[in-house]
């Protein structure tokens, strides 16, 4: 240090922070390019939180340039939904069917809401069911399973045929000039569910099989013709669009009884939209730096350390309780409320300025007590709002579950794409009101002068 400098070093913990569930629904359907790695198929009801239904909107991929052989018979067209797992009840029945939609169909390139109404894209009429039979399964048992090599394990399948009238359709298109051509002449299906409301299933993949047969000579001189019986795929692939669209009838009405009855906690629920704001009063924090470290003109403020854990009260559901199966978000976002529509449209990676990521991890205290919390580091966020002339009075974030992607450097793995959470999860934190243990900010701050002493 050389003469005349000063250094003031404080340490601080901001506990007049509020939370509180976010006013604004977030409920987009991103483009393929941001499709998770499953869709929720089904219904299922959770005691506190009302009733989840969760139905498929999709097209498929024709197979462009493909012509059938000469002398070609249809045998049969099949539905397949491949599932990895389920959510809720395994071993309570689940009844499945499928429409074929005839007033809309889905653009490459938009934007849905997971809440938009199917009745816009099908009229779910007799004469847009497509399946011969509805299929009722119970998922633990994965009927008609495939038992995948490279996962030493069975895939969930559930098989529809389909019945004639669409099976015709389907096989009289007996070449594929473009895959617009094919969405004019098939727009998609809308898969959903009928009965049962335990569970709904964790959807990989899904395809539509024509299966059939055709004959051929070995040899042209050969009088006799053999029969090759084949198959051609079409795939709910990336070349395509499918919507997960979502319906929690009772969603508003649950979660603001909870609030009422006690707010103690807040409540993080996906793929319910029901997230919660964190208000940070950044005013009163600047202020009570400056005011720590002495006169603005002469000590310069800097924030060595800031810190804000959040408690998670349900980390060790054993699913007898009443969030019945559903555990909390691996990993959290936290991202400034004026940025997340932008964040999710534009693909936003982490950010230490407005976008932050925490991972839900365990520690255990003096008393062998286990505590399971999202520690987020808040210092370069408040550095830049510190430097800020026309910083609000309050920085409002908001609490999302997300999933992560990563790319491969030469040196370490990197976050590529952030998703919303689309697996059901319940998380409860402690709120900012909580009653022993609120959540708060630790703070290490300095102030710092250059004053020459003559």
């Amino acid at each position: 240090m050389q003469e005349g400098e000063e250094v003031v070093v404080k340490t601080d913990t901001l506990r007049n922070i509020r939370s509180y569930v976010w006013e604004k629904e977030l409920m987009l359907a991103h483009p393929i390019i941001n499709t998770p790695d499953s869709f929720l198929l089904g219904e299922c009801s959770m005691v506190a939180l009302g009733t989840i239904k969760a139905d498929i909107l999709t097209q498929f991929a024709c197979p462009v340039g493909f012509t059938y052989p000469d002398s070609v018979t249809l045998d049969s067209v099949c539905l397949y939904v491949y599932y990895s797992s389920w959510f809720g009840d395994g071993y309570s029945p689940l009844r499945l069917t499928a429409y074929e939609m005839d007033l809309q169909g889905l653009s490459y390139d938009s934007v849905y809401s997971s809440n938009l109404n199917p009745l816009d894209y099908c009229s779910m009429t007799p004469a847009t069911y497509v399946v011969d039979n509805d299929r009722t399964i119970v998922p633990a048992t994965k009927t008609d399973s495939i038992y995948s090599s490279a996962r030493s394990a069975y895939i969930g399948t559930i098989v529809f045929r389909m019945n004639d009238r669409f099976a015709e359709k389907l096989f009289s298109m007996r070449s594929f000039p473009s895959q617009e051509w094919f969405n004019e002449q098939m727009k998609g299906l809308l898969i959903t569910s009928n009965f049962g409301s335990s569970n709904c299933l964790y959807v990989s993949d899904m395809a539509i099989g024509l299966h059939y047969h055709y004959y051929y000579k070995n040899q042209p001189e050969d009088t006799e013709y053999q029969s090759m019986a084949d198959a051609k795929f079409f795939y709910a692939n990336q070349e395509v669009r499918q919507v997960n669209r979502y319906d929690f009838p009772q969603r508003d009405e649950y979660v603001y009884e909870m609030m009422q009855e006690d707010d103690s906690s807040n409540y993080i629920v996906s793929p319910a939209y029901v997230y919660t704001v964190v208000e940070i009063p950044m005013r009163q924090m600047k202020e009570r730096i400056q005011d720590s470290i002495g006169d603005e003109n002469k000590m310069r403020p800097y924030i060595n350390y800031a810190s804000l854990e959040i408690e998670v009260e349900n980390a060790e559901s054993d699913g007898s309780v009443w969030w019945n199966w559903a555990y909390p978000a691996s990993t959290m976002l936290l991202i400034r409320e004026d940025s997340v529509d932008n964040f999710f449209l534009n693909n936003g990676l982490p950010s230490d300025y407005y976008a932050l990521i925490g991972t839900l991890v365990s520690t255990i205290d003096s008393t062998d007590v286990t505590h399971y919390a999202y520690e987020f580091d808040m210092v370069n966020l408040f550095e830049r709002y510190l430097r800020q002339e026309d910083a609000p009075d309050n920085l409002r974030m908001v609490l999302i579950p997300v999933s992560l992607e990563y790319s491969t450097t030469s040196s370490s793995a990197v976050v590529s794409k952030v998703n919303i959470e689309q697996s059901i999860t319940v998380t409860q934190i402690k709120s900012a009101q909580h009653h022993t243990s609120p959540m708060d900010i630790e703070m290490v701050y300095s102030g710092f002068s250059n004053v020459v002493i003559h």
